[in-house]
């Protein structure tokens, strides 16, 4: 193939294709902001397609040239594969949104973000619920407030409060359950 040819195909990758090289040269795909807008300045109603964790899953948006977004739950952060309570978390997010279609809201309701990873981050509204905040509430995760504490902080902070007073999910009398305050395994010789 000669460098003429490379060329064209380059260029026909970079303006068609939906790559790296397109999204470098073009940005991110648009999404959501042609999403139809509902009250209170969400998107949808989306199909859950899957939940991949107790904070993360997948939707059909409305409008979005991507069939299936991933969504990263905003101001929460549930356990990973490999700490406790993450099954527990996960079926706590299914049993709020499994077979229900969900709302969308953004940090800035007039664009959403994409963490580092391509993923939405978004609040999940499920009727008239607040997903993101449920969990807190019910203790499977803490107000996540590494990124910033975002437009609901009062009622996170209160939730978590009401979770660790309770000792519900994954609060105990010591504390939180999972990283630092997780317990230790007891080997031999322990």
């Amino acid at each position: 193939m000669g460098w003429s040819a490379a060329l064209v195909t380059l260029v026909a990758l970079a303006l068609f294709g939906r790559g790296p090289l397109h999204e470098r040269l073009f940005g991110p795909p648009p999404i959501a902001s042609q999403a139809p807008a509902v009250a209170g300045g969400r998107s949808g109603p989306c199909e859950v397609l899957r939940v991949v964790d107790g904070d993360t899953l997948h939707v059909r948006v409305a409008g979005s040239p991507t069939p299936d977004e991933k969504i990263r739950m905003l101001r929460i952060d549930t356990p990973e594969h490999d700490q406790p309570g993450f099954e527990r978390a996960t079926a706590a997010l299914l049993a709020l949104i499994d077979g229900r279609q969900v709302e969308l809201e953004w940090e800035r309701p007039e664009s959403a973000e994409r963490d580092d990873y391509g993923r939405l981050l978004a609040y999940v509204w499920v009727g008239g619920t607040l997903a993101n905040l449920e969990l807190v509430r019910q203790g499977w995760t803490r107000f996540f407030t590494k990124y910033g504490t975002g437009r609901y902080a009062d009622q996170f902070r209160v939730a978590e409060e009401e979770a660790r007073a309770a000792k519900r999910g994954l609060w105990t009398a010591d504390g939180w359950n999972v990283g630092a305050h997780a317990p230790r395994p007891r080997g031999k010789g322990r």
